[in-house]
């Protein structure tokens, strides 16, 4: 109730011109519950996109085991995937980089192929150059076990990106030419034959 009444209150005071929100869920369930019951009294001022933190709010495998899928939902509360802290900070106290990796390689491999068999979206805090090595690595390793289940998403993006002319500016351009090259080189698949 406590968590229902100041959902409500900071909704009334923040959703002035907001449009959407994207909630981590941790480990508080209550939170879940009042944004639930705010949905079903019809009192979410905004769009909600809701993304467990794995494996400290659920794992991976119960959201699959039980059928969740991305996009479960409707349009103003809606499952948007799992969020997934590879690393932390990164640093200590005085500034200093430190590894500060939070899964091993196996585990984490392991969690994103769930998510790619599950047809779950993964997002990813990561700051750390070992946080990238280790994530890329997991992500082509996710990818050869379950080829291809994401791709579609890609290419209708590209397509969609590339014919509303959005690429004529500057920035647009610049945007997308990074996430093709990004795109190309973790998957090595060639552009789009359109969009080149």
């Amino acid at each position: 109730a406590e968590c229902l009444t100041v959902m409500r209150h900071g909704f009334v005071e923040t959703a002035k011109g907001l449009t959407s929100i994207t909630t981590l869920q941790d480990t508080a369930p209550n939170e879940f519950l009042a944004l639930q019951e705010l949905q079903q009294e019809g009192g979410l001022p905004c769009r909600m996109r809701v993304y467990p933190i794995a494996p400290h709010a659920v794992g991976v495998k119960d959201l699959t085991k039980v059928g969740w899928r991305t996009g479960f939902g409707d349009d103003m509360f809606r499952f948007g995937g799992v969020k997934f802290f590879v690393d932390g900070i990164g640093s200590d106290f005085m500034g200093h980089q430190i590894a500060d990796v939070k899964w091993t390689r196996e585990a984490l491999t392991e969690a994103l192929t769930d998510c790619q068999r599950g047809g779950l979206q993964a997002i990813m805090h990561i700051v750390t150059d070992a946080g990238w090595a280790l994530a890329l690595d997991a992500l082509e390793a996710a990818q050869r076990a379950v080829p291809g289940n994401l791709r579609h998403r890609f290419e209708q993006w590209s397509l969609a990106f590339h014919r509303s002319r959005l690429t004529d500016s500057a920035r647009g351009i610049l945007l997308y030419t990074v996430a093709q090259v990004c795109r190309a080189r973790v998957t090595g698949e060639p552009v789009l034959e359109e969009t080149e």
